[in-house]
């Protein structure tokens, strides 16, 4: 009987593996419940600013057709203009310095991982 029977170390070396696998699992699970956590943040952060600037280009339009004698067509417009006026100096700004972008991505970036990581 004693040639079919593994040694006490063995068994401990399982169950020690076993026990690892399972931390490992647990780990994995927890990490993969932060970034879910992360991108729910983020997700609801730019539906609710999006909801915000809508909002509040709609208000601009309006009080701006009211100044003008409830001229939609001019709040609108000039709403839209504003629009064109920030995006192409946004493009501008971009183009120019785009070292100045990616570090601020890669900042932003590696602020999510060490939320997810727990450092």
């Amino acid at each position: 009987m004693a040639l079919f029977k593994k040694p006490k170390i063995v068994e401990n070396l399982y169950e020690y593996l076993d026990v690892q696998m399972e931390l490992l699992k647990i780990d994995t699970e927890e990490k993969i419940a932060r970034l879910n956590v992360i991108f729910l943040e983020l997700g609801l952060t730019v539906v609710f600013l999006g909801i915000f600037l809508l909002f509040f280009n709609l208000a601009l339009a309006f009080y701006l057709s009211k100044i003008f004698n409830n001229d939609f067509f001019i709040g609108f417009s000039l709403v839209a203009v504003m629009h064109l006026v920030v995006w192409t100096l946004l493009l501008i700004f971009i183009k120019a310095y785009p070292e100045f972008l990616k570090r601020i991505l890669r900042n932003f970036l590696q602020g999510i991982i060490k939320r997810i990581i727990g450092k």
